[in-house]
């Protein structure tokens, strides 16, 4: 078995009245749950069973919030089709997964922001979450022009 994270650049991205060019959106899956990958998750999450309780509970909510290979199939497909997105990359994480990260977006600032796709083939509750760095192209123009 195979779990996903997908990220996508856009154009043209709104945020706080402004547009801007090269925004990276990272993918994740709302429902909350590794049970929805159908595996038992100390298969995986390596070294499950010695992890500190803490450590369990983060990981567990990590590998819930990854992709299914349709899911990620399904949103890349999505993604491409928007004249917006001008790349789409696809992560693999082999199963039993060594260090599953910490779970969905971080706090959200002030040039953070999330956004969501409640329309999905299967169901899903997919949302990305994107963070304008200093490094990201100044805005464009105003987002009402």
């Amino acid at each position: 078995m195979k779990l996903y994270s997908v990220v996508s650049v856009v154009n043209g991205k709104e945020h706080r009245g402004f547009r801007y060019d090269g925004v990276r959106i990272g993918w994740y899956s709302e429902d909350k749950g590794y049970e929805r990958h159908a595996v038992p998750v100390n298969e995986l999450v390596e070294g499950h069973a010695e992890m500190h309780p803490d450590d369990r509970h983060i990981a567990q909510l990590s590998v819930g919030q990854l992709l299914s290979a349709f899911e990620a199939v399904a949103l890349t497909t999505h993604l491409i089709s928007l004249p917006e997105v001008v790349e789409v990359e696809v992560h693999c994480c082999p199963v039993p997964i060594s260090d599953p990260g910490y779970p969905g977006p971080p706090p959200l600032g002030r040039h953070d922001g999330v956004v969501r796709l409640s329309d999905f083939p299967d169901g899903s509750h997919l949302a990305g979450h994107y963070r304008i760095y200093k490094d990201t192209p100044f805005p464009l123009k105003q987002a009402n022009e």
